[in-house]
């Protein structure tokens, strides 16, 4: 159905154009150029390779559908204009870039590519960055021979990011002697049978690896969870010149590790299978052949899958390969291969023709589970069917000319629409087609949401350049909607916008089929998610994720929210069949059916003996318009609601209807804030500010219409006479009391008007502004303003209360805000101790106590910060908890049924009870933060055990999706467990932690270490971040031996005011140390037993930091060793067994305070104990300027903090021009002294380290 639906609209000349054509001559003189996706929240397309660059890119926002180029800094370094080169995007250090590497700027019969350099482009600084002499990005290597159409593939190996360098065509004038032997091809190029990696960040190429010889082919790593990376290599031409149609996998890391053993078989022909096995295997298909293809072929990994897009050779005689086997292949598969590889009798030259793209076909390999072991090779039904939907596609909207076939104008699609500028009409089969001038596939940020739930989309786009320009982009999400059917233009009348693909009546017969039969990948409509209604037995409505979720904010969010019904795809509705099919018939069509739009032509033209099934529908209209008005308003759609509105109000003479309109008009007279997303706008940049100013102009409509609506309705159904009024009472059993109660009300009023009276009160005053009518609007007003603005905002009047108090106890910043709005609590001051205070609830009631204003503002409360936050945090005593126990009890639901996080943060730190009485009294099942803050680590609000148990275990019964959790348990607390009368101990507290699967940072005490309980946070799946703090007394920790797959996503560890023995205990933990990439101590170690102060730097040097080794992931270290600040003499630790052990680890940001390194600061080694760090912060650390300019020569350091001693400052030593330091910054407290006179020259010396 899209294939015939984009043809019809590729000619319609009135179709919305996909992009706008007015900057296509920016890219018309690309020739096999490059485009590279630059991801982010706004996906946007960067080419390279058209005529006229210098140094500027040609850049496509896809959200704003605009070409447009980005001014660049001019330099020598940009690359100049070259086709047949590759463009590849990585980051570095929290930069984006862009690598080019090979290609040639001349003719494409020439075959002799200038460009060995790699120019790498910064996109952020719009800079391109000085691209080193080959004598430095090639020393001691063989040297680089220049290329084009080779591939060059983003991997990372050791945490350092290569390209990948596979084949390619060069020159026979570069060829040196010690290169991989390479192929000759019609006397004019030669095929490079060589793997090559360029480290990114050093700048550096390595040796040459064998591999098969290929050229104008595709690589792509392959969907794994595994470490080990897989680069598949598809397509192109072999070393004869010919097709290929074999697939070889490299393994990244075999072959890099291969680097280290060089095979002295380099000097002679290298055979054909050299390294097979090794580093590199064939890989073969027992159902779909990789190949060959005509011209480039074209490979995207998405998800587990990689989708192919290319030109199946049908010249070629197709057979199946064997099943896929990483290790040598079998005689068989050897004699096979060989025959395939039989050199012709005249060898073919290298094609630079640019092929038809009209042929292309797509394919999609699925990897089951990530797996690395590739014994599974199928093609993914429905991906498959989206890959051949789009060549499909592509072929007929590159070559049909613009034929007018109908004079119908369709709504658009879910899909974006398609144009063709016009041209001199012709007859299909006369046409010839047109050449393509190149074709891209790749992923984008498209903003749909597929199946899956995520944002990410695949787009392929063709350029089409035979005197007329033309950009087709297809969103393969949209193509998942495809229907089959007639393509013939006869045919077009039949298929009105997407109606087609909702499902077709019910006939009123229980369906005999499960739900989930409706719901199929291989057979169309391709429906993925049910709808069911309230209508007994009717089958559910099959409809799609993908145009629900762009043409419906409610289903939007509902998406995007991670509801059950995303995960289930399946949801319900309160409506009645009929309803709900008409609502996803507005959602899909923007109209409604028939039979709601003209109930009475479906039986004037309806032969007396047969009755239709939309007749059936049409006799219910009234009552059908009636729910789906409802309907409607709660899925905010209020275009729909005025629509339906305005069809009712063509109903009002029929006086069985009223009780039904009257319903439906009180249950929704409420402000509507959404509509339709236009699919014009669904992917704009602007969405917001366009909407919003949709919104003022236009959304007023449907207010001033719902009160015309409203006054009909309440005239009609009170004064429309005496079967009116008699229809309105038979209902008064139907109706809800509030409802029926309504009617009385307005029929009392509209009586007394009658009579004279005057109207009521509340309708006079000062008419609002016509923006706050506009409940959005005023939601993102009160986003921006203080909360005291919209404290006053509320107070305003009564329909401006809603929204801004919602804002204002967002977080309620102090727990007795919230505790005052119970009636008769009241709060008592000691005037002895002024700083004490009291609050009783239910003080001043005299009978029960009222919850009424408490209620109010219950359910807007998410964050509760119960003695405030900071400096203005206040403890206070509660009294009363009874009557707020027994409210939960009473009413069987949460006191705050929306509470997301409970904070308890106050100056003493003795309360610790009070976090157990809190939880258990606030508890709610939305809660996902639960913490206790201490305003020192040395003295946390401490609990008894039994506490601990009472508390863990309300937690893990009403508290399923919590991810953040404070408690402290010690035996070392005043206070006796029998205080907490009425509580029973069920589980000790570590038995509960079971229960909590998606924690993921746990706060606690030295007791959490303990055998029992360190067993079970040791299985915790998703544990993140573990902090540890003292639990009062020491604790002689003897962890036992822990499984192997222990804390198995703990990547953050902070250890604050222990024991130096514990903390050692701790450290020693294999299973906790090997996955860290984050270490945070903080003790004091004069608490050792030793007092000799060279001792301790011995046990800091040899006991301590030595276990550093166990994480050899450690990225960011914060030593604090002194964190009383008292300690006058820090400790050295400049040993050279340590500083061994630092250079082994990618410390990336380092913070050390109560240590310094010694005489290791005064030498020229800092660069190698610390090559990737960036951030270094040392406060005890004496800088002296020749100091300054070591530790200015680390390679990569950006920021940096010393204790700086100015004083008599000489000429700061010269440093390397290209020293990265952004910042330099005097530790506090340092001696950094300055006499006024030498300022301006101390200055300049030490700004001459940040240049």
């Amino acid at each position: 159905m899209f294939t015939h639906f984009h043809k019809r609209l590729a000619n319609n000349s009135s179709s919305e154009s996909v992009l706008d054509t007015k900057d296509d001559h920016l890219v018309s003189g690309l020739y096999r150029g490059s485009i590279t996706a630059v991801p982010g929240r706004e996906t946007e397309l960067y080419v390279w390779g058209c005529a006229g660059q210098n140094s500027n890119w040609v850049v496509l926002d896809w959200r704003s559908r605009r070409w447009r180029v980005i001014e660049s800094i001019s330099s020598s370094d940009a690359p100049g204009v070259r086709h047949a080169h590759t463009a590849t995007y990585f980051s570095l250090r929290g930069e984006s870039f862009i690598a080019i590497l090979g290609g040639s700027a001349n003719s494409p019969e020439d075959p002799n590519p200038p460009f060995p350099d790699v120019h790498i482009y910064n996109i952020k600084k719009r800079l391109w960055l000085p691209t080193p002499p080959s004598a430095d990005s090639q020393a001691g290597v063989e040297q680089l021979t220049p290329r084009l159409f080779h591939s060059a593939t983003l991997v990372d190996i050791d945490h350092e990011p290569h390209l990948a360098v596979v084949g390619g065509i060069f020159s026979d004038r570069t060829l040196v002697a010690n290169v991989p032997v390479p192929t000759i091809v019609g006397r004019r190029a030669l095929v490079l049978p060589e793997l090559r990696f360029y480290n990114l960040r050093q700048r550096r190429w390595t040796q040459p690896v064998y591999v098969p010889g290929r050229y104008r082919h595709s690589a792509v790593l392959v969907p794994s969870s595994g470490r080990n990376l897989k680069l598949m290599i598809v397509g192109g031409r072999d070393i004869t010149g010919g097709l290929s149609k074999e697939t070889f996998v490299i393994d990244v890391y075999a072959a890099f590790q291969s680097l280290k053993y060089l095979s002295p078989m380099l000097n002679k022909p290298t055979p054909e299978d050299y390294g097979q096995g090794m580093y590199w295997s064939w890989l073969a298909g027992a159902i779909q052949p990789l190949g060959p293809y005509n011209g480039d072929c074209h490979l995207v990994p998405y998800g587990d899958s990689i989708v192919i897009f290319a030109a199946l050779d049908r010249s070629a005689p197709l057979t199946h390969s064997q099943p896929i086997s990483l290790g040598r292949r079998s005689s068989r598969s050897r004699d096979s291969r060989t025959e395939s590889r039989t050199r012709p009798s005249e060898q073919p030259n290298p094609s630079y023709r640019s092929d038809s793209y009209g042929s292309h076909s797509g394919w999609s390999l699925s990897f089951s589970g990530g797996s690395v072991s590739f014994r599974e090779l199928r093609k993914v039904r429905r991906a498959a069917q989206k890959a051949e939907i789009a060549a499909l596609s592509i072929a007929e909207l590159a070559t049909q000319a613009s034929v007018e076939t109908s004079n119908r104008l369709l709504q658009p699609p879910a899909a974006p629409a398609f144009q063709m500028p016009a041209a001199t009409p012709a007859p299909v089969p006369s046409i010839i087609p047109a050449k393509s001038s190149w074709l891209w596939c790749g992923v984008i940020n498209s903003g749909w949401g597929t199946a899956t739930g995520r944002e990410e989309d695949l787009l392929l786009m063709v350029y089409q350049a035979e005197r007329r320009i033309c950009l087709v982009p297809v969103l393969l999400s949209g193509l998942g909607l495809h229907r089959s059917g007639s393509v013939n233009a006869a045919d077009s009348t039949a298929i009105t916008s997407l109606c087609g693909l909702l499902p077709p009546l019910w006939d009123g017969t229980a369906p005999a089929v499960s739900p989930k039969s409706y719901l199929s990948s291989t057979q169309p409509p391709f429906a993925d998610f049910l709808i069911h209604s309230s209508t007994p037995d009717a089958p559910p409505l099959a409809v799609h994720r993908n145009i629900l979720f762009s043409r419906s904010s409610y289903f939007n969010t509902l998406f995007s929210s991670g509801f059950n019904e995303t995960r289930t795809g399946e949801a319900r509705v309160d409506e009645g069949y009929a309803a709900a099919y008409a609502m996803c018939y507005w959602i899909y069509t923007g109209v409604l059916p028939n039979w709601l739009e003209s109930p009475s032509a479906m039986w004037s033209g309806e032969a007396s003996s047969t009755i239709s099934i939309e007749s059936k529908y049409a006799a219910h209209a009234g009552e059908t318009l009636c729910e789906l008005l409802i309907a409607a308003n709660a899925r905010m759609l209020p275009a729909l609601a005025t629509h339906v509105r305005r069809l009712l109000m063509e109903c009002m003479d029929i006086p069985e209807l009223a009780p039904f309109v009257w319903r439906a008009a009180e249950l929704t007279d409420v402000s509507d804030t959404e509509d339709l997303v236009p699919l014009s706008q669904a992917a704009s940049s602007n969405l917001l500010g366009r909407w919003v100013g949709e919104v003022i102009q236009s959304q007023m409509r449907p207010a001033e219409d719902r009160k015309e609506f409203m006054a009909a309705v309440s005239k009609w159904c009170c004064e429309g006479g005496p079967e009116v009024i008699s229809a309105m009472e038979d209902a008064q059993d139907m109706l809800e009391a509030e409802v029926w109660a309504s009617w009385m009300e307005k029929r009392v009023k509209f009586n007394e008007e009658r009579q004279g009276g005057e109207r009521c009160a509340g309708r006079k005053g000062v008419e609002l502004p016509r923006i706050f009518e506009v409940p959005e609007l005023l939601r993102l007003i009160c986003s921006f303003i203080r909360t005291s603005d919209c404290a006053r905002l509320a107070r305003t009047c009564k329909s401006l209360f809603k929204i801004p108090t919602a804002f204002v106890w967002t977080h309620v910043d102090g727990g007795q805000n919230l505790l005052s709005l119970i009636g008769g609590t009241r709060t008592i001051k000691n005037p002895k101790s002024p700083g004490h205070r009291k609050i009783v609830i239910g003080l001043a009631s005299s009978s029960q106590v009222d919850f009424s204003r408490f209620d109010i503002y219950a359910s807007h409360v998410r964050i509760l910060s119960v003695y405030g936050s900071g400096a203005t945090s206040q403890y206070y005593e509660v009294d009363g908890w009874n009557h707020l126990i027994s409210r939960a009890l009473q009413r069987q639901r949460p006191l705050l049924p929306n509470l997301l996080s409970i904070i308890l943060q106050s100056v003493c730190d003795g309360h610790g009870p009070d976090q157990v009485i809190w939880v258990k009294t606030f508890i709610s099942p939305s809660l996902i933060k639960i913490q206790a803050i201490p305003s020192s680590f040395n003295s946390p609000p401490y609990i008894t055990p039994l506490m601990a148990d009472v508390m863990i275990d309300t937690i893990a019964q009403s508290c399923p999706r919590a991810l953040k959790l404070s408690f402290f348990p010690s035996r070392a607390t005043k206070y006796e467990e029998n205080n907490l009368l009425g509580y029973l101990r069920r589980h000790p507290y570590y038995e509960s932690l079971r229960t909590l699967p998606t924690l993921v940072e746990l706060t606690c005490s030295t007791m959490i270490l303990e055998k029992d309980s360190l067993l079970v946070i040791s299985s915790m799946p998703c544990l993140l971040r573990l902090i540890i703090l003292t639990s009062g007394t020491s604790v002689v920790l003897r962890p036992p031996k822990l499984p192997r797959q222990s804390f198995p996503a703990l990547s953050q560890l902070h250890i604050r005011g222990l024991d130096p023995y514990e903390v050692i205990s701790i450290l020693s933990i294999p299973s906790i140390m090997s996955g860290l990439n984050l270490l945070e101590l903080k003790f004091r170690v004069g608490f050792l037993d030793n007092e000799d102060e060279e001792e301790r730097e011995e046990w800091i040097a040899s006991e301590l930091l030595s276990l550093l080794k166990l994480s050899p992931r450690l990225a960011s270290l914060d030593l604090d060793l002194d964190p009383s600040r008292t300690n006058a003499q820090p400790y050295d630790i400049g040993h050279q067994d340590l500083m061994d052990i630092f250079s082994k680890l990618p410390l990336a940001n380092v913070t050390m305070s109560g240590v310094h390194i010694g005489d290791w600061a005064y030498t020229g080694s800092l660069k190698t104990v610390w090559p990737n760090v960036t951030v270094l912060r040392m406060r005890d650390q004496f800088a002296s300027p020749t100091v300054l300019s070591c530790f200015a020569q680390l390679p990569q350091l950006h920021h940096l903090m010393l204790n700086i001693f100015l004083e008599d400052f000489i000429e700061c030593p010269k440093v390397p021009s290209l020293c990265p330091l952004h910042s330099l910054e005097s530790s506090p407290g340092g001696s950094s002294v300055c006499e006024p006179d030498q300022l301006d020259y101390t200055s300049r010396q030490a700004g001459c380290l940040s240049l």
